[in-house]
């Protein structure tokens, strides 16, 4: 039986300049998917969070 592969959301808080969802993000399964999906970033340091936009 094959397994749907379903997207999993990932809610990163204090996100800083995206070190966290960067990893998320990049992460690759076996076959090459990935499955991690940044659903929300959240920054209160204005320099950080215009990185997060730049690299969103």
């Amino acid at each position: 039986m094959a397994h749907k592969i379903t997207d999993i959301p990932v809610i990163d808080l204090f996100a800083g300049p995206g070190g966290l969802g960067e990893e998320f993000s990049e992460f690759r399964d076996p076959r090459g998917r990935r499955p991690f999906q940044i659903a929300v970033s959240n920054e209160m340091d204005e320099h950080a969070h215009r990185t997060l936009r730049l690299r969103s």
